[in-house]
Order: structure tokens, then C-alpha cells, then sequence
């Protein structure tokens, strides 16, 4: 919100707070801006104000006041400070800034960020602490510098899976979420998620990715679970952002060979051209590659049933069998439920496994939205989903994050609640 709508709503507040006439020098001086100013906003709110059946009176060497019931001055109110208490609030500060240096293609200054907030600049530096904290905890640096400004430097890799975490910490009031969702939006895509990319991507032609996803999709045979479809668009609108800003990935070739040596890099090569040709723009080879490894390490809908089990097993490599059964003992140990008789558990870990493997040998995040929820209502299962860090050490040498823990334990969840299943049935028996 700029800092014209921010001071219009101020000034309705004023009205609204105010039970007598109030001058026009005195919200003057109350916002620290000229009384002329003032009167130019005040015929602006006239005409909201007339929308909404409310009447504004002036009174010359009187004053000012709003001619509104009692009921309806409340429900003004209570909106209004909603609005005002967001833009004042050092987390919508700090948001705005981080958003800003993400998708500003130039430097910015303080000053232009306390315009914009409506803020001092001594306000601005304390918030930067934060935002130079955030930055520093994904591996990026925040530079200032003297007459030129403030912008972030690091790998471009990580400032690509920066600005992923930054949209997934992104929330919305439920005031602020569209709700006008239309039949052209896929059925992965809710509200929330819908209202994030708009205001993330405003200029984003966002339908033209959602169709050429779905088309890829029928190409690769396999869908997309929900959060990887939301992950897919988003991280291909971020590449078209910053191949506009001519900031493009790199790649090791050894890494990029054995890319192209999937199927989907085949797919991922048809999505680049037909991005290229529906959107304009000239996207890099590597882009390919970046998009193909998102592919890979996404995770996919796949129904199995008990004919399946076995073909399906059998269809993977063998490490990946090994590994999961690996999972399967550590956890009935620890947690004294065996687990090895749950097929659907081994054979939803082997499928589980290779995507995960590629994100973690590739440093890509796959965030969890129920992290929060899966570690307080499953807090055995999500320590004890925590141990089988060492199976990956020592199969694939790399680390499993929360995350990633959040899913399997899921998986070992859903076990335990079929074993539970099973034991209330014999009873019921009984």
C-alpha cells in the first residue's frame, strides 16, 4: 500500500476517533503533511465515503466530522485499524522490505523505503537488523552503501531458494485472501496459495505455466501432489522473473549431464520452449536443467494397490528398498510397534525415496506445510522419524531437514493408525 492510501485511511480513522468537528491544520499536523494536501485527500474520501452512505460535513472555521450512526461508525473502525495496524507494524516493515529487494531489479534506499512505509528512517535501519538477519540464515548478504543503496548478493541458486522460503512464510489475513476463484484454476490450487502468487507475481502471466504444467504432466504420465504443483509454478515464475532481471542459474556439468540423462529432462526441455514462445523471452539451457531437477524432486499422486506392491518394488533401485527397510526396523525399534508387515509403508517409503534423495543431493527444499502440526501431534513418531538421519548419512551422505522428517513421519503415522485399526476390530470382535 503506498503511502497516499495509507494516509487516507488515517485520516477516515481520525474522523471516526474524533466525536467533534476536527480542523483541517490539525490532521495536517497529526500526518505531517500540508494542509492542501489534506483538502485533496478529503474530496477523494467524499466519494468512498458517499458509497458507503456515510456523510462528510464541513463546517467553515468549524471543522470537520463524519454524519454516521453509532453502529456504523464501529464497524468502520474496526476495519479500518485492521488495515492501519498492519501498515504500521514492524512484521508488514519487514515484509515489505524483503519483498522488495527480492523483486526490485535496482538498488533501494532507506529513504525510499520510510517513504513508502510511512516511517523514519531510524525506523527502517532497526528493522534492517531483521531483514539482515533472515537474509544471513539462507546464505545471502544484504549490502548498503553510501549514495548508492541497499540491495542482496549471494549465489543465485540460493537467492532463488531464499525467495521460495520468503513466498512460503508469506501469510494473509482472511480478509485479504480471494476468494473469486475461477473454473481456469486447477483444483491444487486454493485460495490462499492463489492470492500469494498474484500478489507475488503481479505481472505474471499466470495461466499460460498452469497450462503448460498440466500438459507436461499428461507427457510425463505421473501428476503432482498438490504442494509440488503450488512449488512448480512458483519456482518457474521465479526463474522467468530473474531471467528478466538476466540473472540465470548455474551448474556444474558433471551435475547437468547426469540431468539430462532422465526422461524428464525431455519434458522439462518441451516446458521451456513453449514458456519461451508463450511468454517471449529467451530462456538459457541451463534453465532446462533447473526445471527438470524440480520435476525429479517432486512429489507425485500415485494410488497403490495390493496387486501393485510388488511390481512396483521391483520397479526401483534397489538401494532405495534397502534404505526403507533400514527405516522401517530403526522405528519399530524405537518405538516397539513392528512395522514390518506394512506394505503400504515399505512400498510408499520406495516411492518416497528417490525424489527425496534428488532434493537433498541438490540442496532443494521441499517445505512442509503441516510441519507444525505433524511435530505436535506426532511427536514419537517425528523423533523417532529423526533417528533414520543416520540410514542417510550413511546410504546417500547427506542430512534429512525437518521437513523432510515431517513426511516420513506421515508415512510411519499412517502405519501406526491401520495397526490401531486392526487391534480395535479384534477387540470389537470380542
Amino acid at each position: 500500500m503506498n503511502s497516499k492510501e495509507n494516509n487516507k485511511k488515517q485520516i477516515l480513522l481520525i474522523l471516526l476517533n474524533s466525536d467533534e468537528p476536527i480542523t483541517i491544520s490539525k490532521i495536517s499536523l497529526q500526518l505531517k503533511v500540508s494542509p492542501k494536501t489534506v483538502r485533496n485527500y478529503l474530496d477523494e474520501i467524499e466519494q468512498t465515503l458517499h458509497d458507503l452512505n456515510v456523510k462528510l460535513i464541513k463546517k467553515p472555521n468549524v471543522g470537520i466530522y463524519l454524519d454516521v450512526d453509532k453502529n456504523k461508525k464501529s464497524s468502520l473502525k474496526s476495519e479500518l485499524n485492521i488495515l492501519v495496524n498492519d501498515i504500521y507494524s514492524s512484521k508488514h516493515r519487514q515484509k515489505y522490505i524483503l519483498k522488495t529487494l527480492f523483486k526490485n531489479r535496482y538498488t533501494y534506499t532507506i529513504q525510499l523505503f520510510a517513504d513508502d512505509l510511512y516511517c523514519s528512517k531510524n525506523t527502517i535501519l532497526s528493522d534492517l537488523v531483521f531483514v539482515e538477519k533472515w537474509l544471513k540464515n539462507h546464505n545471502l548478504h544484504l549490502v548498503r552503501k553510501q549514495n548508492q543503496g541497499l540491495w542482496i548478493e549471494g549465489n543465485e541458486n540460493v537467492f532463488r531458494d531464499a525467495m521460495m522460503s520468503f513466498f512460503c512464510e508469506t501469510s494473509y489475513d482472511i480478509n485479504q485472501i480471494d476468494n473469486s476463484k475461477t473454473v481456469e484454476l486447477d483444483y491444487r490450487l486454493d485460495n490462499i496459495n492463489y492470492t500469494k502468487i498474484k500478489n507475488f507475481f503481479p505481472k505474471l502471466n499466470f495461466y499460460v505455466i498452469q497450462r503448460i504444467i498440466q500438459e507436461a504432466e499428461e507427457k510425463l504420465g505421473y501428476y503432482f501432489t498438490d504442494q509440488a504443483f503450488v512449488n512448480l509454478i512458483v519456482h518457474i515464475a521465479i526463474a522467468i522473473e530473474r531471467i528478466k532481471f538476466e540473472k540465470n542459474i548455474s551448474m556444474e556439468k558433471d551435475n547437468f549431464e547426469n540431468i539430462k540423462e532422465n526422461k524428464e529432462y525431455v519434458i522439462a526441455k518441451w516446458v521451456v520452449d513453449q514458456l519461451s514462445l508463450d511468454l517471449k523471452i529467451k530462456i538459457p539451457e541451463s534453465e532446462i536443467a533447473y526445471i527438470c531437477l524440480h520435476m525429479l524432486g517432486s512429489k507425485i499422486q500415485q494410488d497403490i494397490f495390493v496387486d501393485d506392491y510388488t511390481a512396483i518394488i521391483n520397479s526401483q533401485d534397489a538401494i532405495y528398498l534397502q534404505v526403507a527397510n533400514e527405516i522401517i526396523q530403526l522405528v519399530s525399534d524405537i518405538l516397539r510397534i513392528d512395522l514390518s508387515d506394512d506394505k503400504i509403508l515399505l512400498t510408499g517409503l520406495v516411492i518416497h525415496l528417490r525424489p527425496t534423495i534428488i532434493r537433498l543431493k541438490n540442496g532443494l527444499k521441499l517445505r512442509n506445510p503441516l510441519l507444525d502440526r505433524i511435530k505436535s501431534e506426532y511427536f514419537s513418531i517425528f523423533g523417532a522419524a529423526w533417528s533414520c538421519n543416520s540410514i542417510f548419512e550413511r546410504n546417500f551422505n547427506v542430512s534429512i531437514n525437518e521437513d523432510e522428517v515431517g513426511y516420513i513421519s506421515l508415512h510411519l503415522a499412517s502405519a501406526i493408525e491401520r495397526i490401531n485399526k486392526k487391534i480395535k476390530t479384534v477387540i470389537i470382535k470380542l
